[in-house]
């Protein structure tokens, strides 16, 4: 036998063997970071079981989101007691999507970080991988999530409430 028709008749062999069920574990650590592993951790992270044996493709939005956590984390700038703050906090909870939150007021180095963000002393400012809304409304942060490819929910509310582009004050983030 040809040594070619060999490596043919092998591979055809390979690619025709059924597909065993086989389940995956996805870790999430406390800094958001993603992993799949055919063994679970113990080590305090969040896990997840997934099957990926055959048949059914896995859920579209899952991959989405842990797509666009991966690429295009979310970092919320906000304080206690802040209207605008609640807000987006709420809107993204909504929408299931996690978010880091940092409290300028907290340290001076990130009330840097803060300000070389938003250049002003107005909160919430948000992260969204590179895109940084600095001036809250509702539609700017949904914007920034679809562009980011954040999954948009099924049953999103059509009519949003108003008044969410009321901001805080500069000084009470000092």
């Amino acid at each position: 036998m040809n040594w070619r028709a060999l490596i043919y008749l092998l591979t055809g062999l390979l690619v025709a063997a059924p597909v065993q069920a086989e389940r995956v574990f996805k870790r999430v650590d406390e800094s958001g970071n993603v992993t799949y592993e055919s063994r679970p951790s113990y080590d305090g992270s969040s896990i997840e079981e997934r099957d990926i044996s055959g048949g059914e493709d896995p859920d579209e939005d899952a991959i989405a989101l842990d797509r666009a956590i991966q690429y295009s984390p979310v970092t919320m700038y906000a304080i206690k007691k802040c209207k605008p703050c609640d807000q987006a906090r709420e809107q993204l909870n909504k929408r299931k999507i996690p978010f880091t939150e940092k409290d300028p007021t907290s340290d001076k180095a990130l009330y840097k970080e803060f300000q070389d963000l938003g250049g002003a002393n107005v909160v919430p400012v948000i992260k969204v991988g590179d895109a940084v809304v600095n001036e809250y409304t509702s539609q700017a942060l949904e914007d920034a999530l679809n562009s980011a490819g954040y999954p948009v929910p099924e049953k999103a509310e059509s009519s949003q409430e108003g008044g969410d582009t009321e901001q805080a004050p500069p000084d009470e983030i000092r």
